[in-house]
């Protein structure tokens, strides 16, 4: 942030202010903001007139009378500011101050100091170092064969192929989070496996909502406005960026985030399926809903499944997490090189410390193994079970979620029929399965209190409304 709509809008905005003023005096409060001496900065520009505004991608370019031009990057929060009183203080972070021959100043202001201006000439700008390697916009791509040819040449994710500024100019996080929910590309696409007509389509949404956003003026997003004057509001328009854990737009399932070579990335993992992977249906539900019993009606059908929780039974298995656990539980955890699941039952029942603790241990582990899974599958379904599936942020794995409940009454009478001498714990164990909190992204809703006979229809009738 800011990115080329937002930098357009800056343009915008500073022409009108600036177009035929002269440069009355210059301060420089951050001299490694510039590539020259301060003070031979100031005896070149000082005295020359703004002659005309430009853009190169998310760089402004200040054209300037005597052949000169001054390339300005505001990187993360840099902005322009103008200040019509000549007694007003500066602004806190202001790190360059302009002054126009009618006494106005235009304040460069960026609290992280990561903003450059590099001054140069008419015929040597665009061979400075940080202009050279840059691609080509969205907007002005002709060839789509040659943008394809860059992306399938790499296989790093497409997300990270977006923001390199030299394939496609101008895209950072906000617009490739929505230009491939709207080419409906997973972000952890290689570019090797992008074919041509989706990297057409990628083109033609990168120019679509380019356009629309410099048409909004851009967008305002959390800590950055982009100055006095200037408030964008293409916000309004974004269906992923920024929305992690809210319903999407187009198909209400949760809209997740990851991190990809240290830059996240938002998407809607139904949208966005992942090429990889089959589809993948998730059970989820408290204790004693059914979850096990639709499994098996899965594997009846044929479908391969998978359990979280038989990947915890082979996690407790693993001498080498056992250090891990005995951190959390205590020494005692292990006895006679085995995990005493019942001390854990009670603990985390008891401490939400170590059940916190033991959640943040487990989860990604289970992640893990079922991600492996499934990958290795050879099949086109997969079914999976995650009793803390939204808990747990795994719900982003799943094409369709099936969430089984089960009257409080019969739940309990099956507990005690199954479990007797610990069904106190497991019922209390439901009450940290927080799944009905998320009812509204279920997909499908079982109630389970009939009869087998009468899941196993509900059950038929569900794989039919998959298209299964």
């Amino acid at each position: 942030m800011p990115e080329l709509p937002e930098v357009e809008t800056v343009c915008r905005t500073l022409r009108p202010l600036l177009m035929g003023q002269k440069i009355l005096d210059v301060a420089v409060l951050h001299a490694k903001m510039i590539n020259v001496p301060v003070n031979v900065f100031k005896k070149r520009i000082i005295g020359e007139q703004f002659n005309d505004i430009s853009r190169i991608g998310k760089y402004i370019i200040f054209h300037l009378s005597n052949d000169l031009v001054l390339v300005s990057h505001l990187r993360m929060e840099g902005k322009y500011i103008e200040l019509k009183d000549p007694l007003s203080p500066l602004p806190r972070y202001a790190r360059a101050v302009i002054t126009l021959q009618d006494q106005r100043r235009i304040i460069y202001d960026d609290m992280r100091k990561f903003g450059t201006w590099e001054l140069a000439t008419q015929q040597t700008y665009r061979r400075l170092p940080s202009l050279v390697q840059l691609g080509i916009e969205p907007m002005n791509v002709k060839d789509t064969a040659a943008i394809h040819k860059a992306f399938s040449d790499s296989s790093r994710p497409i997300k990270s192929l977006l923001l390199d500024q030299t394939i496609l100019l101008g895209i950072g996080n906000i617009y490739a989070d929505e230009i491939l929910f709207a080419t409906q590309l997973h972000p952890l696409t290689p570019g090797t496996k992008l074919t041509l007509a989706q990297t057409k389509k990628i083109i033609e949404h990168g120019k679509t909502i380019l356009l629309q956003a410099i048409a909004a003026g851009g967008s305002r997003i959390r800590s950055y406005q982009p100055g006095h004057g200037i408030d964008g509001h293409f916000q309004q328009n974004i269906h992923v960026y920024g929305r992690e854990g809210l319903p999407c737009h187009t198909c209400n399932h949760r809209i997740h985030r990851l991190t990809i070579a240290g830059r996240s990335a938002s998407y809607c993992p139904r949208c966005q399926h992942r090429h990889d992977f089959p589809l993948v249906i998730a059970i989820t539900g408290e204790i004693a809903t059914g979850k096990s019993t639709t499994m098996q009606f899965a594997r009846q059908r044929g479908f391969l499944t998978l359990s979280a929780d038989d990947c915890v039974k082979k996690i407790y298995q693993q001498k080498k997490y056992f250090p891990r656990l005995k951190t959390i539980f205590g020494l005692s955890i292990i006895r006679e090189g085995r995990v005493q699941t019942l001390q854990i039952l009670d603990d985390i029942i008891a401490d939400q410390t170590k059940r916190i603790a033991l959640e943040k241990f487990i989860h990604p582990l289970v992640e893990t193994m079922l991600i492996k899974a499934i990958l290795a599958a050879r099949v086109n379904v997969v079914f999976i079970e995650v009793p803390l599936l939204f808990q747990a942020n795994l719900d982003y794995l799943a094409d369709q979620i099936i969430l089984m409940e089960q009257p409080f009454v019969l739940q309990t009478k099956l507990v005690n029929s199954r479990n007797p001498h610990i069904a106190e714990k497991l019922l209390a164990l439901n009450h940290h399965n927080r799944s009905r909190a998320y009812r509204e992204y279920a997909d499908v809703i079982i109630t389970n209190g009939k009869s087998l006979q009468a899941l196993e229809k509900t059950f038929a009738k569900t794989l039919k409304a998959f298209g299964l």
